[in-house]
């Protein structure tokens, strides 16, 4: 009968052990995001639509204003906003508001910040503070020059997403199943005992 025991649990502590990781990290591939950059000194929408995150592949939003290609690649968990001046006689830009939302995360989480911040100069100094809501982000860049002076030609700024799981409640179909699946596993532990 032990070996009986052994033979039940040692597959679902395996799936357990394989399912609990995969379930924990929150992600959006294949949600439909939207994202809008501003130039409010233009004032100049660069691009405000909605696209369904691919990662990997191309970058979901793109956009050209003042010979300064923008892009904005969606990630898993995270994303990455970049800028290449198209002009040898340097880029300026105004003031920006970049705005990520609908960040409806699998499984079920809410944003709570940003994490691994990098950005590079001068996207770097012009950033301020992200605010955060449960489920979209927005970040002001104040006005800055693309290849002029020590700046280089291309500036990127990128950012993880910080999601807290979301307590979801188990619908009774699913409470069904479960417990379907425990009550052989529980009279398989107690004729266990009590043949111990």
């Amino acid at each position: 009968m032990q070996a009986l025991a052994r033979l039940v649990w040692a597959p679902l502590l395996v799936v357990s052990l394989v399912l609990v990781p995969w379930v924990a990290q929150a992600g959006l591939i294949g949600d439909t995001v939207t994202a809008s950059l501003r130039d409010n000194d233009a004032p100049f929408t660069i691009f405000n639509t909605s696209a369904i995150v691919t990662d990997p592949g191309a970058p979901e939003f793109s956009g050209t204003f003042q010979s300064i290609a923008w892009t904005l690649d969606i990630l898993n968990n995270g994303f990455a906003l970049h800028a290449n001046c198209l002009s040898g006689l340097g880029c300026n830009s105004g003031a920006l508001t970049l705005t990520i939302s609908s960040l409806d995360f699998t499984p079920p989480g809410t944003l709570v910040g940003l994490s691994n911040i990098t950005s590079t100069e001068p996207l770097k100094s012009a950033a301020g503070s992200p605010a955060v809501s449960p489920s979209s982000v927005t970040i002001n860049f104040q006005s800055f020059s693309l290849n002029t002076g020590p700046f280089p030609s291309t500036t990127n700024y990128a950012a993880d997403f910080q999601v807290q799981p979301r307590v979801v409640s188990t619908p009774f179909p699913a409470t069904l199943l479960l417990l379907v699946v425990a009550l052989p596993a529980v009279g398989i532990f107690a004729a266990w005992r009590r043949l111990s």
